[in-house]
Protein backbone atom coordinates (compact mmCIF):
# COMPACT_ATOMS: atom_id res chain seq x y z
CA UNK A 1 0.00 0.00 0.00
CA UNK A 2 2.92 2.84 1.02
CA UNK A 3 4.41 1.70 -2.64
CA UNK A 4 1.21 2.27 -4.06
CA UNK A 5 0.89 5.56 -2.36
CA UNK A 6 4.95 6.14 -3.15
CA UNK A 7 4.34 5.66 -6.59
CA UNK A 8 1.24 7.78 -7.32
CA UNK A 9 3.63 10.45 -5.31
CA UNK A 10 6.72 10.11 -8.30
CA UNK A 11 3.75 10.12 -11.30
CA UNK A 12 2.72 13.63 -9.71
CA UNK A 13 5.95 14.91 -9.35
CA UNK A 14 7.24 13.77 -13.00
CA UNK A 15 3.89 15.04 -14.14
CA UNK A 16 4.71 18.48 -12.47
CA UNK A 17 8.31 18.53 -13.74
CA UNK A 18 6.66 18.26 -17.21
CA UNK A 19 4.21 20.76 -17.11
CA UNK A 20 6.95 23.14 -15.61
CA UNK A 21 9.44 22.31 -18.39
CA UNK A 22 6.22 22.72 -21.19
CA UNK A 23 5.88 25.96 -19.71
CA UNK A 24 9.40 27.01 -20.27
CA UNK A 25 9.28 26.23 -23.96
CA UNK A 26 6.52 28.38 -24.73
CA UNK A 27 8.25 31.09 -23.91
CA UNK A 28 7.32 34.63 -22.28
CA UNK A 29 4.06 35.73 -21.68
CA UNK A 30 3.90 39.94 -23.18
CA UNK A 31 -0.18 40.09 -22.12
CA UNK A 32 -3.20 37.28 -21.75
CA UNK A 33 -6.38 38.03 -20.55
CA UNK A 34 -9.77 36.48 -20.92
CA UNK A 35 -10.97 36.76 -24.17
CA UNK A 36 -13.85 34.72 -26.47
CA UNK A 37 -13.29 34.37 -29.91
CA UNK A 38 -15.24 35.10 -32.99
CA UNK A 39 -16.50 33.37 -36.27
CA UNK A 40 -16.52 35.12 -39.49
CA UNK A 41 -18.66 33.69 -42.03
CA UNK A 42 -19.25 36.30 -45.27
CA UNK A 43 -19.78 40.16 -43.32
CA UNK A 44 -21.22 38.55 -40.76
CA UNK A 45 -19.32 37.67 -37.52
CA UNK A 46 -20.73 35.25 -34.55
CA UNK A 47 -19.60 35.21 -31.19
CA UNK A 48 -18.00 31.29 -29.93
CA UNK A 49 -20.10 31.10 -26.25
CA UNK A 50 -16.84 29.72 -25.06
CA UNK A 51 -14.68 31.18 -22.47
CA UNK A 52 -11.40 31.72 -23.42
CA UNK A 53 -7.90 32.78 -22.85
CA UNK A 54 -6.04 35.33 -25.36
CA UNK A 55 -2.01 35.14 -24.98
CA UNK A 56 0.56 37.10 -26.97
CA UNK A 57 3.43 35.18 -26.18
CA UNK A 58 7.42 35.60 -27.24
CA UNK A 59 8.29 31.85 -27.93
CA UNK A 60 11.31 30.87 -25.80
CA UNK A 61 12.12 28.44 -29.62
CA UNK A 62 12.54 31.03 -31.78
CA UNK A 63 12.14 34.44 -30.41
CA UNK A 64 8.98 35.16 -32.62
CA UNK A 65 5.75 36.62 -31.07
CA UNK A 66 3.12 34.25 -31.14
CA UNK A 67 -0.90 35.00 -31.31
CA UNK A 68 -2.58 32.14 -29.05
CA UNK A 69 -5.90 31.28 -27.77
CA UNK A 70 -7.18 28.31 -25.31
CA UNK A 71 -10.11 27.07 -24.25
CA UNK A 72 -11.05 28.24 -20.66
CA UNK A 73 -11.42 26.14 -18.34
CA UNK A 74 -8.82 22.92 -19.83
CA UNK A 75 -6.47 25.10 -21.51
CA UNK A 76 -7.48 23.63 -25.09
CA UNK A 77 -5.39 25.62 -27.51
CA UNK A 78 -7.00 26.42 -31.01
CA UNK A 79 -5.08 29.05 -32.36
CA UNK A 80 -1.71 29.68 -32.63
CA UNK A 81 -0.41 31.93 -35.09
CA UNK A 82 3.39 33.40 -35.38
CA UNK A 83 3.77 36.85 -36.15
CA UNK A 84 5.22 38.35 -39.09
CA UNK A 85 7.60 41.84 -37.86
CA UNK A 86 5.11 44.34 -38.00
CA UNK A 87 2.45 42.88 -39.93
CA UNK A 88 -0.49 42.35 -37.22
CA UNK A 89 -2.44 45.77 -35.78
CA UNK A 90 -5.23 45.16 -33.20
CA UNK A 91 -8.33 47.76 -33.21
CA UNK A 92 -11.73 47.94 -31.24
CA UNK A 93 -14.96 47.52 -33.43
CA UNK A 94 -16.82 50.40 -32.85
CA UNK A 95 -19.54 48.78 -35.04
CA UNK A 96 -20.13 46.24 -32.72
CA UNK A 97 -22.90 47.95 -29.69
CA UNK A 98 -23.49 44.90 -28.02
CA UNK A 99 -19.90 43.98 -26.66
CA UNK A 100 -16.23 44.52 -26.24
CA UNK A 101 -15.24 42.76 -29.43
CA UNK A 102 -11.61 43.87 -31.64
CA UNK A 103 -9.75 42.49 -34.43
CA UNK A 104 -6.22 41.60 -35.27
CA UNK A 105 -5.46 42.12 -38.72
CA UNK A 106 -2.56 40.32 -40.57
CA UNK A 107 -1.36 42.86 -43.52
CA UNK A 108 0.48 40.61 -45.97
CA UNK A 109 -2.38 38.24 -45.86
CA UNK A 110 -5.63 40.47 -45.00
CA UNK A 111 -6.60 37.54 -42.52
CA UNK A 112 -8.92 38.94 -39.03
CA UNK A 113 -9.05 37.66 -35.87
CA UNK A 114 -11.84 38.58 -33.87
CA UNK A 115 -11.84 38.36 -30.23
CA UNK A 116 -14.54 39.49 -27.58
CA UNK A 117 -13.12 40.61 -24.30
CA UNK A 118 -14.22 38.60 -21.16
CA UNK A 119 -12.28 40.62 -18.07
CA UNK A 120 -14.95 41.60 -15.76
CA UNK A 121 -13.32 45.25 -15.84
CA UNK A 122 -13.91 47.25 -19.36
CA UNK A 123 -11.74 49.88 -18.19
CA UNK A 124 -8.58 47.60 -18.35
CA UNK A 125 -9.63 47.11 -22.36
CA UNK A 126 -7.74 49.93 -23.79
CA UNK A 127 -4.60 48.97 -21.50
CA UNK A 128 -4.70 45.68 -23.33
CA UNK A 129 -5.20 46.59 -26.05
CA UNK A 130 -1.94 49.29 -26.05
CA UNK A 131 0.00 46.01 -25.00
CA UNK A 132 -1.33 43.86 -27.89
CA UNK A 133 -0.06 47.20 -30.28
CA UNK A 134 2.78 47.45 -28.32
CA UNK A 135 4.10 43.43 -28.53
CA UNK A 136 3.25 43.21 -32.63
CA UNK A 137 5.34 46.28 -33.12
CA UNK A 138 8.21 44.64 -31.16
CA UNK A 139 7.66 41.33 -32.72
CA UNK A 140 11.15 39.97 -34.06
CA UNK A 141 11.59 37.74 -37.12
CA UNK A 142 13.10 34.73 -35.05
CA UNK A 143 17.08 34.05 -33.39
Amino acid sequence: NNIRVSTEIMNAQRLEAMQQLLLQQQGKTIVEFKAGKLNKSGATVTADPRRGTLSIMESAADGMTRIQWKTRPGGQMETDIVVVPNDATVEKVPECKSGRVFLIRMRSSNRMLFFWMQEPKEEKDDELIEKMKTAFATSRSGA
